[in-house]
């Protein structure tokens, strides 16, 4: 077996040992988007094809969870394990696209410069890129989320050795054919993915390096592309009434740049423009009590599409707003890079130090291709909103593509080697920690949150208020509960006088719901008719009919 072979599958058994750990450890946990994919899921599972047309969830992890809720059909508590085992599938099929995408990589750089090319530095190679995967999958992006990011980076993985592929002379109409899959798919997966499936078909025509020869290729890329993508963008576009592929980046700039409240729940800016077609309704001022009558889906409406709460709403370019939204974000990278990877970072300094500034410069023009799509996401997510999940890939890619350098090193080879060991050993040492925390923590919360369901399947509540807060609402997904008003003010709400209250819990009756949920009130409730459920920190209050 060659030594790259050894690494494969000494890293892909660690990967699916810590990968399920951590899919284990969140057994019992949703959070907030992963309870609206689940909803949505839900309803495919059970014929509901529309409620895929979704302005805010893309389609295509709620179409796999569907599939699998149909094929195993769970009970209430069952349903996470369900999801859970499509985030570990999603999470190995996520190894061997980069696996694939390591192949490519060291195939291009072993065909510009194969006279250069040192073995044992090839096995340094490897064994980063495959240190920096579990980082990036187990800490920054996260296995059992039930999120579309892991999906993101398997077909970012993959269209970026797509492209390699094609770069390193694959002139097939296969390999083309397959290139539109992946990124009509990756689009499916998160609307973000349209601009970059648009990168990729351009830089595919540099990486044939012949126009006459790439057109007709790069047609059929496109082609299928649009073939897997327009039937979402049309009916999406159908349902808003305007031309979108996804209303998530307009909703993004309506919260960070315009300063409008989540959901457009409550006082608009000053300079609010437009009128909200389905705005949330305010049934009481104090405390500030919102019905999602308007909406009545999935476990959350508020959330089971925001942005259908603010249709209506006008975009305003704000260039002041917008640069300090820039610097935010900037800052945010900036510890992001720092907190989480210190010795990625070192590892390449160290590189660029040995191999000399001009000829790394040289090797990063040679690398371009690989580079511009990964900075242009980065940059793209730099413009409004950053979380470390969203960007985790695009990371990896552009670590990679830095430490490639590596393989034509023909001095320091075994130092750079133990130093490589050193990083892996110190990645999967806090990988372990990262995954055993998550098990006590996340396993707890799980817990709790079972209980919760089993009291409200119990007294058969089938619609609720909620108290907001952070509080995690997975019972509601699991006992089938439906919020249908919620309190925005929890200091306010408990600063009333018992009268007061039993006016607020007649507008929660008049929604329909026949009880009310609070995390950690103050200790007084249990005398006015709150009832402490089991050993959690939640509270429920019987609305009687």
């Amino acid at each position: 077996m060659k030594s790259a072979d050894k690494i494969k599958w000494i890293f892909f058994a660690l990967a699916a040992i810590l990968g399920s750990l951590q899919a284990w450890a969140f057994r019992y946990y949703l959070d907030q988007d992963a309870i609206s994919y689940l909803d949505i899921a839900d309803a495919v599972s059970k014929g509901n094809w529309g409620e895929l047309v979704n302005g805010y969830w893309s389609p295509l992890f709620s179409i796999l969870s569907a599939i699998a809720l149909f094929i195993f059909q769970p009970a209430y508590y069952s349903e996470i394990l369900v999801v859970r085992s499509v985030d570990f599938a999603i999470f190995i099929a996520t190894f061997f696209a980069f696996e694939f995408m390591l192949k490519q990589m060291t195939a291009f750089y072993r065909k510009i410069r194969s006279a250069e090319i040192n073995e044992t530095s090839v096995t340094v190679f490897y064994v980063f890129a495959y240190t920096l995967f579990l980082w990036t999958s187990l800490k920054i992006i996260s296995v059992p989320l039930g999120r579309p990011d892991m999906l993101v980076a398997l077909f970012m993985y993959l269209a970026t050795a797509l492209l390699l592929k094609i770069q390193n002379g694959s002139r097939d109409w296969r390999t083309f054919a397959i290139f539109g899959v992946i990124l009509g798919l990756g689009y499916l997966s998160k609307t973000f993915f349209f601009q970059l499936a648009i990168l990729f078909l351009i830089l595919s025509v540099f990486a044939v390096g012949n126009v006459k020869m790439a057109t007709g290729r790069i047609l059929l890329s496109g082609l299928i592309f649009l073939c897997i993508s327009a039937p979402f963008v049309i009916a999406l576009s159908a349902k808003k009434g305007y031309a979108t592929i996804g209303d998530s980046p307009r909703l993004n700039y309506l919260l960070f740049i315009d300063d409008y409240p989540w959901g457009c729940a409550g006082e608009l800016p000053a300079n609010a423009k437009g009128t909200l077609k389905n705005p949330v309704k305010k049934i009481y001022d104090n405390p500030r009590i919102f019905s999602y009558e308007l909406q009545e889906k999935g476990s959350v409406p508020f959330t089971y599409d925001p942005t259908y709460w603010c249709e209506g709403a006008e975009l305003q370019f704000n260039l002041g707003p917008h640069l300090k939204r820039i610097y935010i974000t900037a800052v945010a990278y900036c510890v992001l890079l720092l907190n989480h990877y210190p010795l990625f970072i070192a590892a390449v300094l160290t590189i660029i130090l040995l191999a000399g500034v001009k000829s790394f410069l040289k090797y990063l023009k040679e690398g371009f291709l690989v580079l511009f799509v990964p900075l242009t996401a980065c940059l793209m997510y730099l413009l409004v909103y950053i979380e470390s999940r969203f960007v985790g890939s695009f990371l990896a890619i552009i670590f990679l593509v830095l430490f490639l350098k590596v393989i034509h090193l023909t001095t320091y080879v075994k130092w750079l080697k133990n130093i490589t060991i050193a990083v892996l050993i110190v990645i999967i040492i806090k990988s372990c920690l990262f995954a055993l925390n998550n098990m006590r923590e996340i396993t707890a919360l799980g817990k709790e949150q079972l209980q919760i369901t089993s009291t409200l399947r119990e007294h058969q509540i089938n619609k609720a208020g909620n108290i907001r807060s952070f509080s995690n609402l997975t019972w509601a997904r699991l006992s089938k509960t439906q919020i249908v008003a919620e309190i925005f003010d929890a200091d306010k709400f408990w600063a009333k006088t018992e009268e007061s209250k039993t006016l607020v819990y007649s507008k929660f009756k008049q929604c329909g719901a026949e009880a009310i949920i609070a995390k950690d009130p103050p200790e007084f409730c249990e005398k006015t008719g709150w009832q402490r459920i089991d050993n959690t920190d939640h509270y429920i209050y019987f609305l009687a009919n």
